[in-house]
């Protein structure tokens, strides 16, 4: 069992340096443009980490992820059980939302950009492109495979409509927009 262990390990550490070793030679091969070497990257990173920008530019960058995601998170969810819920509506956005879906959010971040600028705004609209969608479609379909018999007992006993997606849809949906979650 060790022996597999050190193996196993020996072998990743191997892989490590010759990835290294050849990310080294090919920085000092290509242009500066294109590719830094391995032990300028490291240098680069020491001064950073050092001089204090690295654990600022973190923190923008992480505040940046958490607002784009958390917005997806406002938008996708609750559409996603509204789309489920009202038929007239996913009928009227859902070709609209598939197009979207489908459509390839790298391609349209050159886009967004050239238009909106690089500030902060058209950064979260980006991060929001990529997570509204797996957040939305999870959700809406969880919330279509609510079995019939849940909602007729919910209305046997006079739920509201409130109730209804306070008592059924949102639990019985939780693990699917957690998938969704995850994914995006």
């Amino acid at each position: 069992m060790n022996r597999n262990i050190l193996g196993r390990r020996g072998l990743f550490a191997l892989s490590l340096a010759a990835g290294i070793g050849l990310w080294e030679i090919a920085g000092r091969n290509a242009g500066a443009a294109f590719m830094a070497p391995f032990s300028e990257t490291l240098v680069r990173l020491w001064q950073l980490a050092a001089g204090g920008q690295l654990i600022v530019q973190f923190l923008d960058s992480a505040f940046l992820f958490l607002s784009g995601f958390v917005i997806a998170f406002c938008i996708g969810a609750p559409l996603g059980l509204l789309l489920a819920r009202v038929r007239v509506l996913r009928v009227g956005l859902e070709p609209y939302i598939m197009v979207l879906y489908a459509t390839p959010m790298v391609a349209l971040i050159p886009f967004i950009l050239s238009i909106m600028g690089f500030g902060f705004g058209p950064k979260v609209l980006v991060v929001v492109l990529f997570a509204v969608f797996p957040i939305l479609y999870n959700t809406t379909e969880g919330a279509r495979s609510i079995k019939p018999e849940l909602v007729e007992v919910a209305r046997s006993f006079r739920a509201s409509e409130w109730a209804l997606w306070r008592d059924v849809m949102v639990p019985y949906t939780l693990p699917f927009i957690m998938t969704g979650v995850r994914q995006a």
